[in-house]
């Protein structure tokens, strides 16, 4: 499912959740701001959520 979002998205997930990466890692790796990672953040878990309650009705 991860695999539908946006690159940055994915991306942002799959650094902070599997490697495990700080926001500041994040942050010099997509080059931008931490309040922009965190909004990102934010934001892609929520459309994640709603495309796993979608799929599992």
């Amino acid at each position: 499912m991860i695999y539908k979002l946006p690159l940055k998205t994915r991306e942002l997930l799959l650094l902070r959740f599997f490697a495990d990466a700080s926001m500041e890692e994040i942050a010099t790796v997509q080059k931008c701001s931490i309040g922009t990672i965190k909004s990102r953040l934010f934001y892609g878990l929520e459309k994640l959520r709603k495309m796993t309650l979608t799929e599992l009705r």
